[in-house]
């Protein structure tokens, strides 16, 4: 794959707290400040519309809508890319 995936998966009882959408926005900023990424992406069931609000929540938006080749199933591709340095 041409770029970095971030993902998320949590316990039920800790859905609803913010506590993925802290955890991607730091992921991001490790991944662009530190590690010096320019792009990454989030691969995301159709139907999850939990993560799909997730991923737009810290600024990603669909790339494409394709399927995941490894179990045929319908997924939304999300990216973002590092900001543009002065």
């Amino acid at each position: 794959m041409p770029a970095v995936e971030i993902g998320w998966r949590l316990a039920r009882d800790v859905w609803g707290q913010g506590l993925a959408t802290e955890a991607a926005q730091a992921a991001l900023r490790f991944g662009f400040d530190e590690v010096g990424l320019d792009r990454v992406l989030s691969i995301i069931q159709f139907g999850n519309g939990a993560s799909e609000c997730i991923a737009q929540n810290i600024g990603m938006s669909v790339e494409r809508d394709t399927v995941d080749p490894s179990c045929c199933r319908a997924v939304r591709v999300y990216e973002t890319s590092r900001a543009p340095q002065c």
